[in-house]
């Protein structure tokens, strides 16, 4: 693809001196192929961050990008292979139908690129969840992968049939030993695919997926919960070091059920209220905003620490080991964390698993399914039971009362 950065107009970013209580923008010219000129565009999607940190730090990222893809030759206008001429399913390539299918689904069709879901993503505009677009993409890319890999990255859509369908999967269970779970969900997300045409489009294609069958899953634990043994060593280890951040990291996986890198560790000092703890969409797994309520003794620990004192654009957790204006690294706590398993023997446990151990211990307290249900944020009884039960947990309704026999 040519490029069509304009040789005389690089892509300029204005910050009025980096303050971010006015407008930013990136200026740039992208060719227009129904003007056959270049035209000028502003992009503004770095607005939505409030804080220089991260305002600069999306500004600088969007202004690399939008070079990149200059230079890569995307443009603006009609597309001159459009959707319907696109769909000759003598020519329409299970490449293409992928591209066009997760661009339709965000509801950004121009020029079929991927990249365009990308940059939509990336700029807080996406109109899929956060976990759609993430599963979607590892799917496709696998399946992309594996045709390149089999001589197949040419295949028609058409011509994806049973065989090749069962194939894919054997590859996916055997070579890449995914689990039961996974591969159900890549037969769920791949027969979406297919119906979208089928029933969209009307395109006279079978769903190759309507012969596989579910894969049996195992209730298993990934991350194992914790003893009470195993807590009361590492809170005293955690002590002797004298790393009371870590100690309140991991009191709040406990207490609140966050996940670490992804909710608390961005948690911010607003987020945090008189009663409940506010999980941000845009950090949330379900990507809606929800409350989870502070058990007395976190709350403890927040007035200890003094938590609320601070600014509430502070971050929580930040490496002075206080509030502060930069979260800690991805894996800041992990790795400290990790040290401390080692140093007890406690190999094959994680971060996650104090989630599942607070899970567990608020069940035991309250024997009440909806309130751990709530706490879990899950949207289901069900999906709580099945989650306990996975971890030997049984709910009150399975607890047998039987008249002694004999």
């Amino acid at each position: 693809m040519s490029t069509n950065l304009n040789p005389d107009y690089k892509p300029r970013l204005y910050h009025g001196g980096w303050d971010v209580s006015v407008r930013w923008y990136i200026d740039f010219r992208i060719w227009d192929t129904d003007k056959k000129k270049f035209v000028r565009r502003q992009y503004t999607g770095m607005n939505k961050h409030k804080t220089l940190v991260k305002r600069k730090e999306a500004a600088l990222a969007a202004l690399d990008e939008i070079e990149e893809l200059l230079k890569e030759g995307v443009a603006i206008g009609t597309p001159s292979d459009t959707p319907q001429n696109r769909f000759d399913l003598e020519r329409f390539t299970m490449r293409e139908a992928i591209t066009y299918y997760l661009n339709y689904k965000n509801d950004t069709l121009a020029g079929n690129e991927e990249k365009t879901l990308v940059i939509q993503y990336n700029q807080g505009r996406a109109m899929v969840s956060k976990n759609t677009f993430k599963t979607n993409r590892i799917l496709f890319k696998l399946l992309t992968d594996y045709l390149a890999k089999n001589k197949q990255q040419n295949i028609l859509l058409k011509n994806f049939s049973d065989d090749v369908c069962h194939r894919f999967f054997q590859y996916c269970r055997t070579e890449l030993n995914h689990s039961a779970k996974t591969q159900n969900n890549y037969r769920r997300d791949l027969s979406a695919l297919f119906n979208f045409y089928k029933k969209t489009y009307d395109l006279p294609i079978k769903n190759p997926t309507l012969k596989l069958r579910r894969v049996t899953e195992e209730h298993s634990v990934k991350h194992p919960a914790y003893t009470a043994e195993q807590i009361t060593r590492i809170v005293n280890k955690i002590r002797e070091d004298g790393n009371d951040q870590l100690l309140l990291f991991i009191e709040c996986i406990y207490y609140l059920f966050l996940r670490p890198r992804e909710e608390l560790r961005l948690l911010k000092v607003k987020d945090i209220g008189e009663r409940t703890v506010f999980v941000r969409a845009e950090n949330a797994k379900t990507s809606r905003g929800e409350h989870v309520t502070i058990p007395l003794e976190l709350q403890k620990r927040f007035e200890e620490k003094k938590i609320r004192t601070y600014p509430g654009d502070y971050y929580v957790f930040s490496l002075s080991g206080e509030p502060g204006t930069k979260p800690v690294g991805v894996d800041y706590f992990y790795t400290h964390h990790r040290k401390i398993l080692q140093s007890l023997g406690l190999e094959g446990y994680s971060m996650y698993g104090y989630k599942h151990t607070g899970a567990i211990a608020l069940y035991e307290q309250t024997k009440d399914i909806v309130t751990v249900k709530n706490h879990c944020r899950h949207t289901s009884t069900q999906q709580t039971e099945t989650y306990l039960r996975a971890y030997g947990v049984m709910v009150a309704s399975e607890v047998l009362n039987m008249r002694k026999f004999g």
